[in-house]
């Protein structure tokens, strides 16, 4: 029997390569680590940049103290420690204390006091030892802020995760024209498989047709890629820009995928198909 439709195609068509390759090719964008790793490693990575950030802005460390100022700092610190410590401990014996008329007031002086004597305290030591002093006297609760803050990333970075690991599919849907389509993705094949071998018969098109349409592709870049340059030079690129940038690539009859019904080699094959002659 005489096939009913005759296909023509060339692995030159730009349609189709591109279709074919966005179809084809795996998410180039997906996440090969599990989720929690993923999450981990943003964490780390967003702790990570504050504090490149932080010491762009000159913020000081251990590191950058001399070993005097060291010795201080340590003894410093773990006396702040000791005040966090004793701080708390009041405060839960007070919380559960069966009679403590006026102990909160009490207790938020004593705070307010010993912070007080602390920050004076410190204030002198970098009066003597520089301002580097006081800022590597607060890295440790930089430290503490840095980690606290990255967990308010944590729901953007699970969103991030998703999208990556599934918004490829929705850009296949939508470059081929199928948002919505709720089975799986057909494939994008020069012949149509999904019709059977006697119904339908697959050529390629005239190598002469590939040749000529080929030859006037490239001089229409040549001639064009002055503009398409002349569009992205410019600071803002508007819609109207990208717009007319697409109506003209739309209006090009030089591309490969307009050899099907432009060149006389295609036109005289369809018509020798239809007259039932080869």
């Amino acid at each position: 029997m005489w096939p009913e439709f005759l296909a023509i195609n060339s692995v030159m068509d730009e349609v189709w390569q591109v279709l074919h390759h966005i179809r084809s090719i795996p998410n180039p964008l997906a996440i090969t680590s599990n989720p929690l790793s993923y999450l981990l490693s943003s964490l780390r990575s967003n702790i990570s940049r504050s504090a490149q950030i932080a010491r762009i802005h000159g913020t000081k460390s251990y590191r950058d103290l001399g070993l005097a100022a060291k010795l201080v700092m340590v003894i410093t610190h773990l006396f702040a420690l000791f005040l966090i410590v004793v701080i708390a401990a009041t405060s839960i014996a007070l919380l559960f204390a069966e009679e403590r008329p006026g102990s909160p007031w009490v207790l938020a002086l004593g705070v307010g006091v010993f912070l007080m004597l602390f920050l004076i305290f410190v204030l002198f030591l970098t009066k003597l030892l520089g301002e580097t002093f006081y800022s590597a006297f607060l890295s440790p609760f930089r430290w503490c802020t840095r980690r606290v803050a990255s967990l308010g990333s944590i729901f953007t970075e699970i969103a991030t995760y998703v999208v990556l690991n599934r918004g490829w599919s929705v850009l296949q849907a939508i470059t081929m024209g199928l948002e919505g389509y709720r089975f799986q993705l057909p494939l994008i094949e020069q012949r149509p498989s999904c019709l059977p071998e006697n119904y339908v018969k697959y050529e390629d098109i005239p190598k002469s047709a590939e040749q000529r349409a080929l030859a006037t592709r490239s001089a229409w870049i040549g001639r064009h890629v002055a503009d398409v340059s002349q569009t992205f030079s410019k600071m803002l690129v508007t819609a109207a820009d990208m717009d007319a940038l697409l109506r003209t690539i739309e209006a090009d009859q030089s591309l490969v995928h307009a050899a099907y019904y432009m060149d006389d080699d295609c036109i005289a094959r369809i018509a020798d198909w239809i007259a039932r002659r080869g």
